[in-house]
């Protein structure tokens, strides 16, 4: 038994002597601090050149590169040990705040439950319907509407309610009959050409007078002719008739206001005419008007022409109508008929210079061009 003991010692002899060294030089080591030069200080030094890494605390000093060797452990400085932890830490964070955005974003949208997420442009709940002028698909996507761009649930147009005012479209998908639709939809609308529907199937392009008494007058010009496009004259009560094909009426100035803007239009070449003529402007777009006699023989002379102070004319449709404020002694004359339209001759600034009733068979005087009006506006 003894000897196997001594076998055994005699086996592990070698190693245990390098260990028996360590512990004594760590038992004797000389104390690197003096009094208290190092008292309470802990530093850590390491030797590039041996891989040496000397921990100094207090008083005492380890060597461990022999026992790192010995035991093949690896040492890790408490630096990076710092920083590994403050990194996971880190990570960990940004782990969770990802988990958090996939919770919040990833959540599939339910449509049917009335709340509007994910991909769904609406949600009514219980209230989805396919086909619905309005309302939302049972796909929780929009219905047919007015500004999808299409014809539908009863509406006149839809132009995708682009915000073009004159385009003949207002925005609610309605087409505006006349100027005044456009005006009370639009108050700060300028006047200008716009489309306009004024009978069923009907559309035009009309000056629309915006300022004129509040704005709102629908002005048309007409220059139609024959089938060789030749000039054909009118009566007033042929042109009420042409102008009635457009949904409109035989033009009759209103107030001081609206001739002034109505001659503009006629003597402007910016409004192109209907009826297949070419010429674009002139005064003679007001040589008849739809004013007439309501009584024969009185001719309203010496007194100014227009409804206020003539009770023996007026305005075909509206009643009023004003040509001017001033009295012609001889104006107009006595040589009227029931029917019959007088023919009107303009200055260049736009006041009348004379005016006259004329016959001609009973059906008075005859223009090529004319001017025709909404009459749903007046001053």
């Amino acid at each position: 038994m003894k000897s196997r003991m001594n076998s055994s010692y005699a086996r592990f002899g070698a190693p245990l002597a390098p260990l028996a060294a360590l512990a004594l030089g760590l038992a004797c080591a000389p104390d690197p601090c003096a009094g208290d030069a190092c008292a309470g200080e802990t530093s850590t030094s390491g030797d590039t050149t041996a891989g040496t890494t000397t921990t100094t605390t207090g008083t005492t000093s380890i060597t461990t590169s022999a026992i790192t060797s010995m035991t093949g452990a690896t040492s890790t400085s408490t630096g990076e040990a710092t920083t590994e932890a403050t990194t996971k830490a880190s990570d960990s964070d940004t782990s969770t705040g990802s988990t958090t955005d996939a919770t919040t974003t990833g959540v599939a949208a339910v449509c049917g439950d009335g709340i509007v997420e994910g991909d769904e442009a609406c949600d009514d709940g219980e209230a989805n319907e396919d086909g619905l002028y309005g309302g939302c698909t049972t796909a929780c996507a929009l219905g047919p509407r007015c500004g999808d761009g299409l014809i539908n649930g009863g509406e006149a147009c839809d132009d995708k309610n682009n915000g073009d005012p004159s385009d003949g479209c207002l925005d609610g998908c309605l087409e505006p009959k006349t100027c005044l639709d456009i005006k009370e939809a639009l108050p700060d609308a300028s006047s200008g050409i716009y489309r306009v529907w004024p009978k069923d199937g009907i559309d035009v392009k009309a000056w629309c007078a915006m300022e004129a008494d509040g704005g709102g007058y629908t002005v048309l010009k007409v220059h139609k002719v024959d089938g060789q496009g030749g000039d054909v004259e009118w009566t007033a009560a042929e042109a009420e008739g042409i102008c009635a094909t457009y949904g409109l009426h035989l033009l009759a100035p209103r107030s001081p206001e609206h001739l002034a803007a109505v001659f503009d239009v006629a003597v402007a070449e910016t409004l192109t005419p209907v009826g297949g003529g070419d010429v674009a402007a002139g005064a003679d777009y007001l040589e008849i008007l739809s004013i007439y006699p309501t009584k024969i023989g009185n001719s309203c002379a010496t007194i100014p022409f227009n409804s206020e102070a003539c009770e023996g004319w007026r305005a075909a449709f509206g009643d009023v109508f004003w040509i001017t404020d001033e009295a012609m002694p001889t104006q107009p004359s006595e040589n009227n008929c029931p029917g019959c339209s007088m023919e009107y001759s303009w200055s260049a600034d736009g006041t009348i210079d004379s005016f006259i009733a004329i016959a001609l068979g009973g059906n008075g005087f005859r223009a090529v061009r004319f001017l025709c009006e909404a009459a749903d506006k007046l001053p």
